[in-house]
């Protein structure tokens, strides 16, 4: 580098293709590199290039020497809390927790643990950071709310099927997520992605638990779908509010028959809505699925079950004859 950089002839600018040197240099922890084009004499990059995004390139993947060095760079330093505080996002999205406290204990313009209306704790908890989700509820100033965007913390946590952030952010003392926020969205959320475990946590809230029938039985419906017996299981099983096998016009079965779920087919019970004189596309299609593949999975079961009578009735001669 320092061979291209003093060279007699034609030698490149260090900040040439938009700093792209310095960029690189920083978003793969290069901290010599780093150095070195700062210090250019001529034509040296600024370290807060384009409002940081050097800072949010190295704090993204957790180079913490570099966010350090630039920081502490005498000219043209990018603020800790640039670009609203984007670099502190990106570092608590990828867990890096040293990049996260550098940034926030920072002595001047150091972003405030709730920037982006608690950006950083729903990136967090969307990961799967437990560790970073507590450091950020329990910054000594500007802490952002357990509930902010909404509950959209709770909401990625449990579409990702993070049980234990679900649960660190329910149990807050002050201002703890709803677990019915959004009209049961955790719920629909955890049981569309197979979270069983998320499922039964959310429902077994002993305040705001989402009602298991929320949003017309979404989440029985996307359980079904995905072919998920246990959660489906659950949610109709649930001692409240469960819903009606038949929810969403009968879409559940529709789908779990669609995508060839015999078992889920097979649990749930065939009870159409009452009919009316018009009947839509969806319901006329979703009524010719159901009934199709309700036929196709009980004939192969009743076969199947015959099969193994006959099968039963041979061995138990062979047995009597022995």
């Amino acid at each position: 580098m320092r061979l291209l950089l003093e060279w007699k002839e034609h030698a490149p600018r260090a900040d040439c293709k938009n700093c792209g040197a310095l960029i690189e240099a920083a978003s793969n922890g290069h901290v010599a590199v780093v150095r070195l084009l700062l210090e250019s004499r001529e034509h040296a990059p600024r370290a807060d290039y384009n409002n940081g995004e050097v800072l949010v390139k190295a704090a993204k993947n957790g180079h913490e020497s570099v966010v350090r060095l630039l920081l502490e760079t005498k000219e043209h330093a990018p603020r800790a809390d640039c670009q609203a505080g984007l670099a502190l996002v990106w570092a608590a999205r990828r867990g890096h927790e040293a990049v996260v406290r550098l940034l926030l204990g920072w002595r001047v313009h150091a972003p405030r643990a709730d920037c982006q209306a608690g950006g950083a704790l729903c990136a967090a908890a969307m990961e799967g950071r437990s560790q970073l989700v507590l450091l950020l509820l329990e910054w000594k100033e500007h802490a952002p709310r357990a509930d902010c965007q909404g509950g959209y913390a709770l909401l990625m946590a449990a579409h990702n099927g993070h049980e234990d952030v679900v649960r660190l952010l329910l149990e807050r003392r002050q201002h703890a997520p709803r677990a019915d926020c959004q009209r049961g969205a955790a719920l629909v959320m955890a049981a569309a992605e197979v979270h069983e475990a998320v499922v039964r946590l959310l429902l077994e809230r002993r305040q705001h638990a989402p009602r298991a029938a929320c949003e017309d039985g979404k989440a029985l419906m996307f359980a079904a779908k995905r072919g998920q017996e246990a959660v489906v299981r659950l949610l109709l099983e649930w001692k409240e509010h469960a819903p009606r096998a038949d929810c969403q016009e009968g879409m559940t079965l529709a789908l779990a028959a669609k995508h060839g779920h015999k078992a889920v087919v097979l649990l749930l019970p065939y009870r159409w809505p009452v009919p009316v004189k018009a009947p839509s596309l969806r319901r006329s299609l979703a009524a010719k699925v159901i009934v199709a593949a309700q036929a196709q999975a009980y004939y192969e079961d009743s076969l199947r079950r015959a099969v193994k009578a006959v099968l039963r009735k041979y061995f138990d001669l062979l047995s009597s004859l022995a």
